[in-house]
């Protein structure tokens, strides 16, 4: 698999920084019934969330940022 570079602003390194610190807390709370993975954003346990449930939270932020609900499929063309 060939290696891709992602240039990131620092707000969002700041945040990459700020999910990787919750999620090493995370995976202490849940000791064994952790599940190592190679994704970035997992639940409490270390389980990979369902579209339904990515889709519920990305409807729950747009709203809180004062968007119109969407999906996440919605959110990935927005420009």
């Amino acid at each position: 698999m060939p290696c891709l570079t992602v240039h990131l602003d620092q707000p969002t390194v700041e945040l990459l920084h700020w999910h990787g610190c919750r999620q090493r807390l995370d995976r202490r709370r849940a000791g064994p019934a952790w599940r190592h993975s190679l994704r970035v954003f997992v639940d409490p346990t270390g389980r990979s969330y369902s579209e339904a449930n990515a889709d519920e939270a990305v409807t729950i932020a747009a709203a809180w940022a004062g968007l119109p609900p969407m999906t996440l499929s919605e959110l990935r063309t927005l420009r």
